[in-house]
């Protein structure tokens, strides 16, 4: 049972009810002349009534403020939900819907703090009016408990966490939910060019000794040694290369042989023994590589 509904029931007693004892207390001794407890507690009929108003009003604002509670945390879902969709317009519209909520929630929360003390001080009333029958003799048990339980309730509600909240009376926004800027459009995509092909080559494995004959000079050939077109590798007796041609393959040259790098050509376009070359070079170079073996000091070149 809700806090506001115990408050209703409390304060659901009729006077008559209240007045039982004191009137039994009247017909027991109609000897002697007393108060007119009857007409007394009449006289705080309003007082009593107050109390069950107070009960009431509380019970109804607590029920606009959960159901006030409810709205807005379905329209923040609603909210975050638009903005991680990349919704702005639509995000902007539910934000200013949950200003407006979250302003009635600050209102109905000030509603409640108010009305608890309207039903705090009714409950004092009340009990002062049960003390003032009492003490000129009235039988007051049950108006004296009424008055205790609702002391009771109202002095717990006015300790209530809804007594001091202070979220509602500010903003539910952070920095970030005042900007509705639409997320930047994700950049076209750029088709990359296939890369030219490179002339040249690289020294991949050495056994033995080999020489590079770059223009007029020589040198010693090395692992990782970049080959450029028209560069001769001579490959002494006993020793190996291995060197690999860009966009072609490995190349495997062995005993006494001079290979020339060749240049990116079209094969067409070459004459004589170089297209002949050429053309086997490029054919031979679709596999995993090639091997040019060359006896009696003979050479290939070009």
């Amino acid at each position: 049972m809700s806090l506001a509904s115990k408050f209703f029931c409390a304060a659901s007693i009729s006077i008559p009810l209240l007045l039982s004892a004191s009137g039994s207390a009247q017909t027991e001794a109609p000897e002697r002349k007393g108060p007119d407890c009857k007409a007394l507690l009449e006289g705080h009929r309003g007082t009593f009534q107050a109390v069950q108003s107070a009960g009431r009003s509380i019970w109804q604002l607590f029920d606009q403020f959960n159901a006030t509670i409810k709205t807005a945390n379905a329209q923040k879902s609603s909210y975050r939900l638009f903005r991680k969709d990349g919704k702005m317009a639509e995000a902007e519209n539910m934000a200013a819907q949950l200003d407006n909520t979250w302003s009635e929630l600050d209102n109905l929360q000030r509603q409640i703090v108010s009305q608890t003390h309207n039903g705090m001080s009714a409950a004092n009333a009340w009990c002062d009016a049960v003390a003032s029958m009492t003490a000129v003799g009235c039988s007051t048990n049950k108006a004296q408990a009424s008055c205790a339980k609702s002391q009771s309730q109202w002095s717990k509600q006015s300790s209530a966490p809804i007594m001091t909240k202070t979220q509602y009376a500010t903003t539910w926004r952070k920095p970030e939910d005042y900007k509705f800027d639409p997320p930047p459009a994700p950049c076209p995509a750029v088709e990359q060019a296939s890369p030219e092909p490179r002339p040249g080559g690289e020294v991949r494995e050495i056994r033995g000794r080999a020489f590079v004959v770059r223009g007029m000079r020589s040198y010693p050939v090395k692992v990782g040694m970049k080959l450029e077109p028209a560069d001769i590798i001579a490959v002494e007796d006993g020793s190996m290369v291995q060197i690999y041609l860009h966009e072609s393959g490995v190349l495997k040259i062995t005993e006494k042989t001079k290979f020339e790098i060749p240049k990116l050509q079209a094969p067409e376009t070459e004459s004589g023994s170089f297209a002949k070359i050429g053309d086997a070079l490029k054919k031979g170079l679709q596999g995993p590589s090639l091997e040019v073996k060359c006896s009696g000091g003979g050479g290939a070149r070009g």
